[in-house]
């Protein structure tokens, strides 16, 4: 049984072959149809190398996009869960496997030591679930033999097979002049945890190699776990000063005494709140009730509405605006629900994880700092804060991709709407936690802390720093939430 089967067009046979040499290198079995003699067993032998090996690699070019051959081969790998599409030449791949992610390898020039190679054989490495064995002899090698038969072109039938340099032709590796890339050669492991990254296992991923996240680099890498779960991004462990200094305008006595808070590890947090598509899948799902009706603004002032509810909060919505109207046990429902759903860790933000990811290492009262206009934010525009002008005001949430996203990749950490944290509440910080976790000792269970401020609400309540309870049963149409992940990978 071979690690690899490489699924390819016959006219690409060099391409194949040359890629099979260079994965075998890396300490990989190899198995690809050269030199099978056809018969009245050979479909039914392609079948059995495809269900055996670990990992199938199918190459895309234009050949092979049109061979029905390649495209039943690639779709039983993809149900198997054992796919690697590969594009060796500009194409578009056969309809139903666009939308996979292909690794690029169009532009390499046949260098066995390229870094162009490394996304694939992170791939087969994760299938195969053993690192790469390469040694700098094999490198050499390699090396030789493509430089003695001069750089090959993948896109070409005149491609020459590279092979092992034999005992009697080799140079010693004093007399090879080797690529600098070829000097030391990390395993992808090795370098992505050099580069800090860490690997997070996820149904989706987007913007990362295989699951690779770089905590901190939410605006281009996310991930997701459910169909109607939240993009999630990675935030780096690390340390900062929860509250706000006497200096910081229009603070409260609650935001004292500030204090250090160290973060131990990286952890998953929503990129924007739960959406009201998101809440509707959960409730179509488990029938979770939200009976009782909802605070809601009546243009003028809060009443309470026997019919209001995350349906009808009292403005129009899509979608794609954040769900409101949710008390602090629907949206502990919903985590509870997507912790079901994915085997994953969900839960609320704790008050300080909460303050840490808006703040997203800076200490000004928005991250973007010291004062803020409604072109940053969703408030009441009719109010100013700290110098910022006066501005729109919506009355009503806006989707939640709206304004810039945060140093960390998170979206409208400053209004729209209040998010729910798992803390009980404390008037002050005497005593908190300095590890981030959910302060739930001490305080009054019946209350739950908010942060973020809201779409109804004047600007200096938006700060990083600010904070406020509301009762566990409490639904309000400037009420939503936000989930975390704990990272276990």
């Amino acid at each position: 049984m071979a690690d690899v089967f490489i699924s390819y067009k016959s006219e690409r046979r060099p391409a194949a072959k040359h890629l099979a040499v260079i994965i075998e290198a890396h300490g990989f079995s190899v198995w690809f149809d050269y030199g099978l003699v056809p018969g009245k067993n050979f479909g039914r032998r392609i079948e059995e190398e495809i269900r055996q090996a670990k990992a199938v690699v199918v190459l895309w070019c234009a050949l092979s996009v049109e061979s029905e051959w390649v495209q039943d081969e690639a779709d039983l790998a993809k149900k198997l869960g054992r796919f690697v599409p590969a594009r060796i030449e500009p194409c578009d791949p056969p309809l139903g496997f666009r939308r996979d992610d292909f690794v690029e390898i169009s532009n390499w020039d046949g260098d066995p030591s390229t870094r162009i190679l490394d996304r694939l054989i992170d791939r087969i490495e994760a299938l195969v679930g053993r690192e790469a064995t390469i040694s700098r002899r094999t490198l050499i090698e390699l090396h030789n033999s493509w430089t003695m038969h001069g750089r090959p072109n993948l896109t070409q039938f005149s491609l020459v097979e590279a092979r092992v340099v034999p005992e009697t032709e080799r140079r010693l590796p004093s007399q090879v002049v080797v690529p600098a890339t070829a000097q030391a050669v990390p395993s992808p492991v090795d370098r992505y945890r050099a580069e800090g990254r860490i690997k997070v296992e996820a149904k989706d991923i987007q913007g990362t190699p295989d699951g690779w996240f770089k905590p901190g680099a939410g605006k281009t890498e996310w991930f997701k776990d459910h169909e109607h779960g939240p993009d999630m991004v990675v935030v780096p462990a690390g340390s900062f000063t929860m509250g706000s200094p006497d200096t910081e305008p229009e603070r409260s006595a609650d935001e004292s005494p500030q204090h250090t808070v160290t973060i131990a590890q990286p952890f998953g947090v929503g990129r924007h709140a739960i959406t009201r598509g998101q809440f509707a899948a959960f409730v179509n799902n488990t029938g979770h009730t939200t009976e009782g009706g909802a605070t809601v603004w009546k243009g003028d002032k809060w009443e309470h509405d026997p019919k209001g509810s995350w349906r009808t909060p009292g403005f129009a919505q899509d979608d794609t605006h954040p769900v409101v109207c949710v008390s602090w046990d629907d949206a502990s429902a919903y985590a509870a629900w997507l912790c079901i759903q994915t085997g994953k860790a969900y839960r609320l933000l704790t008050e300080a994880e909460r303050e840490y990811v808006a703040r997203a290492s800076t200490t000004t009262p928005f991250w973007w700092g010291g004062s803020i206009t409604s072109t940053q934010a969703n408030y009441n525009g009719n109010y100013t804060y700290a110098g910022g002008t006066k501005g729109e005001w919506r009355k009503s949430t806006v989707p939640v991709g709206s304004f810039a996203a945060n140093p960390w990749g998170l979206f409208n950490v400053h209004g729209n709407v209040w998010e729910w944290c798992e803390d009980d509440w404390h008037d002050t910080y005497n005593g908190a936690p300095a590890d981030g976790s959910a302060w739930l000792q001490g305080g009054d269970a019946g209350k739950r802390v908010v942060r973020g401020g809201s779409w109804y609400l004047t600007p200096d309540i938006l700060r990083s720093a600010y904070r406020n309870w509301f009762a566990t049963d409490n639904r309000s149409s400037s009420f939503g939430f936000r989930v975390g992940r704990t990272l276990t990978s």
